[in-house]
């Protein structure tokens, strides 16, 4: 198993080592490790989340819905939290419909580029 070192792992994922501490004390990073002297050891596990929850960012997700959806993808989200429930199908809503929003602005980008680009290189006088 690969331990890796704050700023190595900051370097490897590109999130900053501020960041990475916030998520550790939000419970969004569970299980660092500690060396002796006192230093964060984080596993490929870490790495991986860490990857997740850059990605969930990127989507525009609250911290307090990325810490859900972990839960949720761990199975240690139900049974205590009901209203968990009706949030995760919100924020399912919410994904979708911004997914349907992209991939709008994506085929008008690209039917304005075919039509930009046919102008183009349609006939010379």
């Amino acid at each position: 198993m690969v331990e890796w070192r704050l700023g190595q792992i900051s370097s490897r994922t590109g999130v900053s080592a501020k960041r990475i501490r916030q998520y550790e004390r939000l419970g969004l990073l569970d299980g660092v490790a500690r060396t002796s002297g006192n230093q964060r050891t984080f596993s490929d596990a870490h790495l991986d989340r860490l990857e997740l929850i850059k990605r969930m960012r990127a989507a525009d997700m609250p911290l307090a819905d990325i810490k859900l959806a972990l839960r949720v993808l761990e199975g240690r989200a139900f049974g205590v939290e009901v209203e968990g429930i009706d949030r995760v199908l919100a924020l399912c809503a919410s994904i979708r419909t911004r997914v349907s929003v992209t991939e709008e602005i994506v085929n008008a980008l690209r039917r304005r580029a075919v039509t930009t680009a046919s102008r183009r290189s349609g006939p010379a006088d």
